[in-house]
């Protein structure tokens, strides 16, 4: 939130993380909604002016070894920033956001692997935590390992991002009959 009001207590959040796992590369995309849900009748000191608008920032981390295919907000081509923090490529996109408004940015890479795959989503301290989708789609001989399940090829993880979850993804280990 970077207007002077305290709009963030009334923004909800969703991640969506999404890739197409292969022996030497992955295909992935990084998607963020964010709605402004701020109720009528708030005090000025809350909800600001003009009433109820949120400005924020939205950050998308993705690693730094990544190349960019591309970035879109709503579904087109956006106009974004670009830098580098702690060993990843960020991308950050100004909102306001009227409220019942939403918005989502997203973030579409190409991502050379070392014989494995690895997702650390790291929660930012909020009031209403965001909620969590992963999917992974994963050759048919690796395995994955974290919070979540495997059906017919695809890893999916979804839930309430209040902690640390960690995927990571290889060729199995498993030989012989299972």
């Amino acid at each position: 939130n970077t207007g002077a009001n305290k709009l963030d207590f009334w923004s909800r959040r969703s991640v969506e993380h999404r890739c197409t796992i292969g022996s030497e590369s992955a295909e992935c995309s990084t998607r963020v909604s964010v709605k402004n849900v701020a109720p009528d009748g708030l005090p000025r000191i809350v909800a600001g002016h003009p009433y109820g608008v949120l400005t924020s920032f939205l950050e998308v981390y993705v690693p730094d070894r990544a190349e960019i295919s591309y970035v879109e907000r709503d579904g087109r081509g956006a106009k974004h920033f670009e830098d580098r923090q702690d060993g990843h490529t960020t991308v950050g996109f100004d909102l306001t956001l009227k409220p019942g408004d939403q918005t989502t940015g997203g973030v579409g890479y190409d991502l050379p692997l070392d014989g494995g795959y690895s997702l650390e989503v790291m929660p930012q301290p909020l009031t209403h935590p965001a909620s969590l989708e992963i999917g992974l789609e994963l050759p048919e001989d690796w395995a994955a390992w974290g919070p979540g399940e495997r059906d017919d090829g695809t890893f999916h993880h979804s839930g309430n991002l209040t902690q640390q979850p960690t995927v990571t993804a290889g060729p199995s280990d498993r030989s012989g009959l299972s």
